[in-house]
């Protein structure tokens, strides 16, 4: 499951970057690349929070 996880998080990071490149709008594009962001944070984060 952890590994199904990553790959979730890793799969909506890219499509996150990808709806910013067409983003017609800066302040949406700025929530795209956040979002980018998290998934890749949670993304890094998960190995240890299947440890725990």
């Amino acid at each position: 499951m952890p590994q199904d996880q990553i790959s979730y998080y890793r799969r909506r990071e890219q499509d996150e970057r990808q709806m910013a490149r067409v983003a017609p709008e800066p302040s949406i594009r700025r929530i795209h690349l956040d979002m980018a962001a998290r998934y890749a944070q949670l993304a890094a984060e998960e190995p240890h929070i299947a440890e725990s």
